[in-house]
């Protein structure tokens, strides 16, 4: 009884897989957008000493972005091989 209700509940982690890779997809898409739109942002203020602090502070932002999409990118997820019926394919513990 408890194998067949696992083996039927394997899907469920496909939602949190798939969660994973949109939030990544959509942090490393905001850091593109909000790096462009920094880099805009710098030709049209130079010549102004105050705001480069402003602006290395918005870069240490992007890069944060960038690295927490690459995080959630290459989180691991569960072995494609697990998904099918075969349990013998799967790792010990899975």
């Amino acid at each position: 009884m408890f194998d067949k209700i696992l083996m039927s509940s394997r899907f469920v982690v496909l939602i949190a897989v798939a969660g994973s890779f949109l939030a990544s997809f959509a942090a490393l898409l905001a850091g593109g957008v909000q790096t462009i739109a920094i880099v805009a942002e710098m030709v049209q203020k130079i010549g102004y000493p105050k705001g480069t602090k402003v602006l290395a502070y918005s870069f240490v932002e992007v890069v944060d972005l960038f690295l927490i999409g690459t995080v959630f990118i290459s989180s691991p997820s569960v072995p494609t091989s697990c998904l099918s019926m075969r349990r013998s394919r799967c790792p010990t513990g899975w």
